[in-house]
């Protein structure tokens, strides 16, 4: 939508108020009527036809204006994984399990407690609960719309705790989802928005957030996660093409244990097992990119991010199937995608 220059004309009332409004001429209140939008445009309409030139808003005004409306808000990057959610905010970032665990509280109640996040992973260690991963492959399940709730909910709950900022400000979300996700995105919108400390969400693809990240605007991310990895190829910040493949840290973690992710210990002392099928994965994944790179032309490099990265031999295996490639690791790979699409929020 362009930016258009829409104002209300001034009441007729005054000494002029009979007088005909000459052509490329308006008596205009832009200033004090009708409602500024981010995009430029104002809440009133034209009376006689003729823009007012001397209150018109150009397209540079645009970013001002955005930052100008959101001025206030409370920014959030939000990334909620099949493994774990990841947040960042504007005074801090945290990660819990996404997870939801049920568990009858024995024959004398008919009391039954709820959890999720590390509440959740503590349930586990005890008789009769139920764990559920609301979250497969990166994507909400529509049949665990509750339990996605609530972890929105847990998240929005600790920043608001973090931030000290008072109940009623309001929340900017950007959220991701995986490349062929795109499906579930107006799915994920309404659960958020149904919190009413949102005043609004936005779902962009969530491996964008690590060139974002990397300060780049053009370039090749694979981000390997607990549900799927993503191969996302970006040119001057839009995205062009990209995969979301099975081959996940999920391959490795399911051969220790159900929830070996939540406790990274087991994945050390477990590094046999890391080792062999880390070779497999690392075939696929390079294949895969090369695949990709080949179809693009792009140079040979590419970001890796994802808690996949820093399972034991996965890194080395990769590298050494992408011989030629200049492989570049985030600083911290777990949270790289949310500190991203906080970026965006900004």
């Amino acid at each position: 939508m362009s930016i258009c220059h829409i104002h209300k004309v001034s009441p007729s009332v005054g000494p002029g108020r009979n007088r005909p409004v000459r052509p490329g001429s308006c008596r205009c209140e832009s200033d004090r009527i009708g409602r500024l939008w981010p995009d430029g445009t104002r809440n009133g309409r034209y009376r006689h036809g003729m823009p007012c030139k001397k209150r018109a808003y150009r397209p540079k005004n645009l970013a001002l204006l955005c930052r100008r409306f959101f001025a206030g808000m409370v920014k959030i990057g939000l990334d909620i994984g099949t493994g774990f959610v990841k947040c960042v905010c504007d005074h801090g970032s945290f990660r819990f399990p996404s997870l939801y665990t049920r568990r009858i509280n024995g024959q004398w109640t008919d009391s039954v407690s709820e959890a999720v996040g590390d509440r959740a992973a503590k349930m586990l260690r005890t008789e009769g609960t139920t764990a559920i991963s609301p979250i497969y492959r990166g994507r909400p399940q529509k049949q665990y719309q509750k339990q996605v709730e609530m972890l929105v909910k847990e998240s929005l709950d600790r920043v608001y705790r973090t931030t000290h900022v008072p109940g009623l400000s309001k929340a900017r979300v950007v959220v991701g989802l995986p490349y062929e996700a795109a499906s579930y995105k107006n799915s994920l919108t309404k659960i958020i928005c149904r919190d009413p400390r949102v005043q609004r969400c936005d779902v962009v693809a969530q491996a964008a957030g690590t060139l974002v990240v990397a300060d780049k605007s053009t370039g090749i991310v694979v981000s390997i996660g607990q549900g799927t990895s993503e191969i996302v190829v970006i040119e001057d910040n839009k995205i062009l093409d990209g995969r979301s493949l099975e081959w996940a840290s999920e391959f490795i973690t399911r051969k220790i244990g159900r929830f070996a992710h939540l406790d990274t210990s087991l994945l050390s002392r477990h590094r046999d097992v890391c080792a062999r099928y880390a070779k497999a994965l690392a075939e696929n994944l390079a294949a895969e990119v090369t695949d990709v790179v080949s179809a693009h032309g792009y140079e040979r490099e590419i970001t890796v991010s994802g808690g996949g990265i820093l399972i034991p031999r996965v890194r080395q295996e990769l590298a050494a199937r992408l011989k030629g490639f200049e492989i570049e690791v985030p600083e911290d790979p777990v949270m790289s995608n949310a500190a991203g699409l906080y970026r965006l929020a900004q």
